[in-house]
């Protein structure tokens, strides 16, 4: 596995996406997402994030304990927002 590409964590987990695709990248009792899916989906987050205001520098609190925690985390990274 490659290091973290120059563009942070967003950059990272794009490049996961294309290399790793349909391998998973999360495996929880009640769900499993691939590096693909978890990609899509912290895409899908970051669009609702950025429409609802959330621009480069916030700083946003999420909650732990779901796949969607990290769909959030890289949502966050993406938009450049700070995760607290």
């Amino acid at each position: 596995m490659k290091g973290a590409p120059t563009g942070g964590p967003a950059a990272w987990l794009r490049e996961r996406a294309i290399d790793a695709r349909d391998r998973v990248a999360l495996s929880l009792p009640d769900r499993e997402l691939s590096w693909r899916a978890l990609h899509a989906e912290a895409g899908g987050f970051a669009a609702g994030l950025a429409e609802a205001g959330v621009r480069s520098g916030d700083v946003v609190a999420t909650l732990l304990g779901s796949a969607d925690f990290a769909c959030r985390v890289h949502a966050l990274w993406r938009l450049g927002a700070i995760v607290l």
